[in-house]
């Protein structure tokens, strides 16, 4: 009984040898499906980071011109406030000219930061779009609240 169990693993061990060989045509063979596969995921990463980029830049492109038209509204609003508060009186005047310059100088400092903005990286950009979207909404409130107040 031993004999034949002994026989038995050693059959069991040739045949287990001879279906794990390869010739080296079959490695080599493998070798370049390996290759050609990879290649084709390195072109699909290479195009799928291409089309983030371009996401990016455009979006990049579409929010300075929404920040830029944000900002040139601002401005208007502020014109359109001192045109209305020149027929008053010097006392309310002198009221709201200190608040309007502080507007304005807020307004121009986003317009240049907008402007100087250097394109970084995608999170960069995040934050200063986060950023620049809070002030310039900031400063449109202050002056809707500013048209509202009554001296």
């Amino acid at each position: 009984m031993k004999k034949i169990e002994l026989l038995i693993i050693t059959y069991l061990s040739v045949c287990i040898t001879f279906m794990n060989c390869t010739t080296p045509s079959q490695k080599v063979e493998d070798a370049e499906n390996k290759v050609e596969k990879v290649d084709k995921q390195l072109d699909k990463a290479d195009k799928e980071l291409e089309e983030a980029q371009k996401e990016y830049l455009e979006d990049v492109r579409k929010t300075r011109t929404a920040f830029l038209n944000a900002l040139i509204k601002n401005d208007e609003k502020i014109m359109v406030f001192k045109e209305k508060i020149a027929v008053e009186k010097q006392e309310i005047k002198d009221k709201y000219t200190q608040k309007i310059t502080e507007l304005e100088e807020k307004n121009q400092k986003m317009k240049e930061k907008l402007e100087s903005y250097q394109i970084e990286g995608e999170n960069q950009w995040k934050a200063f779009k986060k950023d620049l979207s809070h002030d310039i909404n900031e400063v449109s409130e202050d002056i809707n609240r500013l048209k509202t107040t009554q001296y």
